[in-house]
């Protein structure tokens, strides 16, 4: 089967699926274009995140090889591979609903809260220690992909890089809960 890959709302290149034993394989090619592209697998109302696309011999690609439990987790009936998130109208097709936005390979960045064991409280007149988990923490605006990318709402994108600090992408390089990483702001 072949999809449509609309990027800025044109059409810019085709998703091809084809079974390769047990697994489904997705090879979307497109034109090139300058910045780092996100694609979403778009129907039924639901728009599902499936990649970066990567430059290859002139060309964009993105292979995505899905095992079934994979596969469940996008739309049955893809309409269309889009770089917006948002459902929207090709001329001649009638509107869809509003989209339920999934980030299957997401995780939360922001740490899990610890739990302890009651603590007995200090002899009468002694101040209870303060307890830093106590204290309100700000979660962090990033979310990681299972690739160990992370996605900021901005549409930001890091990637982890262990690079010296005197290297020409010195001024991309950003720390994030502790780990360096390469930081693309689209």
């Amino acid at each position: 089967m072949e999809y449509p890959v609309y990027i800025g709302g044109q059409a810019s290149g085709t998703l091809r699926e084809r079974q390769d034993g047990l697994y489904t394989v997705w090879e979307i090619d497109c034109a090139p274009r300058e910045g780092l592209i996100r694609l979403w697998a778009q129907g039924g109302g639901r728009s599902v995140c499936l990649g970066l696309l990567a430059p290859e011999g002139g060309r964009l690609r993105l292979i995505k090889r899905l095992s079934r439990r994979e596969r469940e987790k996008f739309p049955s009936l893809i309409e269309r591979i889009s770089d917006q998130t948002e459902l929207f109208t090709v001329p001649g097709e009638a509107a869809a609903p509003p989209p339920e936005t999934e980030k299957p390979a997401l995780e939360s960045s922001a740490a899990p809260e610890e739990v302890s064991a009651p603590k007995t409280p200090p002899p009468p007149g002694v101040p209870e220690p303060e307890n830093p988990a106590k204290q309100p923490q700000t979660p962090s605006p990033w979310q990681r992909l299972s690739d160990g990318s992370l996605v900021a709402p901005d549409g930001a994108i890091a990637l982890p890089a262990k690079l010296p600090p005197d290297t020409p992408l010195a001024p991309l390089l950003q720390q994030i809960d502790g780990q360096d990483y390469l930081v693309f702001r689209l």
